[in-house]
């Protein structure tokens, strides 16, 4: 729910216990298949709010930002345009974000998510102990939460709607 001024209800009451009843998304279905305009998304998230849900984690984020990039560490425009949409929206119904910094076996490397190749990655697993996987990750993460929201104005760093990381 918003509180005074538009505020996520918790944003300004840090005292104030906190319980989610959240809901995991494919970012590829909400924003690829199911929501194919801005309207759209912006209706989905109302949905939510009606069912009362007021967390929502993007699972596979990294894949659906950079799947149709052409470089590693390149998020796609269009997808990111919708994330940020969806994020400026479940703000506006005072839905919380769920972060995941990377569930994609190719963390934030370009191209498609389920392919062999990606699979073989193994990022998931090879962070524990691999440098490069480990600053590859680092950098793909400092980078979504770097960007500024042009709808929210907001770096998701510094964005009272990210309640999880």
């Amino acid at each position: 729910m918003l509180g005074e001024g538009g505020h996520l209800v918790f944003e300004k009451k840090h005292e104030q216990r906190v319980v989610f009843f959240g809901c995991s998304i494919a970012p590829h279905q909400v924003l690829g298949e199911w929501c194919k305009t801005k309207p759209a998304i912006r209706e989905w998230a109302e949905s939510v709010r009606r069912q009362g849900y007021n967390l929502v984690r993007p699972h596979f984020l990294d894949h659906y930002l950079t799947g149709a990039s052409k470089t590693d560490l390149d998020f796609e425009s269009e997808a990111l345009d919708r994330f940020d949409y969806l994020v400026a929206c479940l703000k506006e119904n005072g839905i919380y974000l769920y972060f995941d910094a990377m569930t994609s076996w190719r963390g934030y490397k370009a191209g498609p998510g389920w392919s062999p190749q990606a699979n073989a990655a193994r990022f998931k697993s090879r962070i524990f102990f691999d440098e490069a996987v480990r600053e590859h990750w680092k950098t793909g993460v400092q980078k979504l939460l770097q960007h500024k929201n042009p709808y929210t104005k907001t770096r998701l760093a510094d964005d009272p709607v990210v309640a999880i990381v």
